[in-house]
């Protein structure tokens, strides 16, 4: 029997959800290293334990090896932020206005950070991203805010790629800000 694997080769083709139960498996203190390492392919490659088994160990070591780029840090300037996206038919647009920021949103997205960024990426996701209303070229609309469960789990399936660009757009900003407190401070 012949099997056919896919093999994601950027974050463009792992989604946030698969991000997620990769990094709750990784970091599994009673999983021994192999253990990890076979969660992720079953996770990513999307193959059962039962038919993993049945592979030459050799080819799943390729594919570990293969998948090695989810390992390492991803570097914020690797993943642009992306202003929109299309999820299964529909465009979502970044807030296109941080300025104008509402309370609800800041309040919603400071308290998810605290719970842990990434075990609630698709609900920080549903927040910075939502779709898109009407668009003129560049520029764009998105619906308003509203705390919406169903919004969040389609999040899940949101390129990890996308999720990467927005957390490294706040990345940037941060960095600016505290560069911006500094010379402030010092000019003094």
């Amino acid at each position: 029997m012949k099997l056919r694997i896919v093999i994601p080769d950027s974050f463009d083709e792992v989604t946030v959800d698969q991000h997620q139960r990769l990094t709750t498996a990784w970091e599994n203190d009673s999983l021994t290293e192999n253990e990890k390492l076979f969660e992720g392919v079953e996770i990513l490659c999307g193959i059962t334990m039962d038919v993993m088994v049945s592979i030459p160990e050799q080819d799943v070591r390729k594919i570990v090896t293969a998948l090695k780029f989810l390992m390492d840090s991803p570097q914020s300037d690797d993943h642009p932020l992306q202003p929109s996206f299309t999820l299964e038919g529909v465009e979502y647009g970044f807030i296109p206005d941080w300025t104008n920021l509402l309370l609800r949103e800041f309040v919603d997205l400071e308290a998810l950070a605290k719970k842990g960024i990434y075990e609630n990426l698709h609900l920080v996701m549903s927040i910075m991203y939502r779709p898109v209303t009407k668009r003129v070229k560049h520029l764009y609309a998105i619906e308003p805010y509203v705390a919406d469960l169903m919004q969040a789990e389609k999040m899940k399936q949101a390129p990890m790629s996308v999720a990467l660009g927005a957390l490294s757009f706040f990345f940037h900003i941060g960095r600016t800000l505290a560069y911006a407190t500094l010379n402030s401070s010092t000019n003094r």
